[in-house]
C-alpha cells in the first residue's frame, strides 16, 4: 500500500474525468455535496437486454460512471470530500503478473484497488488489494504499487 500526493488538483481532474481512467472498474464511489451521493460499481443485470451487452464483466467501467460523478461534483463550490475506488479488470491483473514474471497465487487475488480520495483540499491516490485468504507474501502488492506508480508518471500527474 503506498499512498500519492497530488499537487495539481485540477490537472488531476481533469484526466480524471477524460479518458485516463476509462478502463478501471468502478467498485465504489461516495461524494459529499449538499446531500451525500453513494454509486455501488457493481452491475444490474436485469438492466441489460443481453449476455452480449453485459459481456462477463460484474462492476461497471469508470467511463460509464463518470458522468454521474461530474454531475455530482459540478458547481460553484467544491464537493465537501470524495472517494472514488477503482480497480483493475482480471486481464490486466494478468498483464501485471506476466510482464513482471512473478510466481503468484493468481486464484487468491480478490481485487486491487486504487481510491482517489479528496477532502479538506487535499487529494491522494492509495493503493489496496485484497486477498480470498490472508497471505504474508506481499509479491502482489509491491507489484500493484510499481504498476499505479509507473501508470501515474506515464499520465504525468
Amino acid at each position: 500500500m503506498i499512498e500519492i500526493d497530488i499537487e495539481d488538483i485540477k490537472g488531476f481532474m481533469g484526466k480524471l474525468l477524460s479518458d485516463s481512467f476509462d478502463e478501471m472498474l468502478l467498485y465504489k464511489a461516495d461524494v459529499k455535496t449538499a446531500t451525500t451521493l453513494s454509486i455501488d460499481g457493481i452491475l444490474n443485470k436485469a438492466f441489460y437486454d443481453s449476455e452480449d451487452e453485459l459481456g462477463d464483466r460484474k462492476y461497471a467501467l469508470w467511463q460509464e460512471i463518470k458522468g454521474v460523478f461530474f454531475q455530482a461534483i459540478r458547481g460553484k463550490k467544491l464537493p465537501l470530500s470524495f472517494k472514488i475506488s477503482l480497480m483493475p479488470d482480471g486481464k490486466l491483473i494478468e498483464s501485471m503478473i506476466n510482464r513482471e514474471a512473478v510466481a503468484v497465487d493468481r486464484d487468491n487475488i480478490s481485487a486491487l484497488f486504487m481510491n482517489i480520495i479528496y477532502e479538506r483540499g487535499r487529494l491522494a491516490i492509495i493503493t489496496g488489494s485484497s486477498y480470498k485468504t490472508f497471505s504474508l507474501d506481499k509479491t502482489v502488492d509491491r507489484m500493484w504499487d510499481k504498476f499505479v506508480t509507473d501508470w501515474m508518471k506515464y499520465y504525468n500527474f
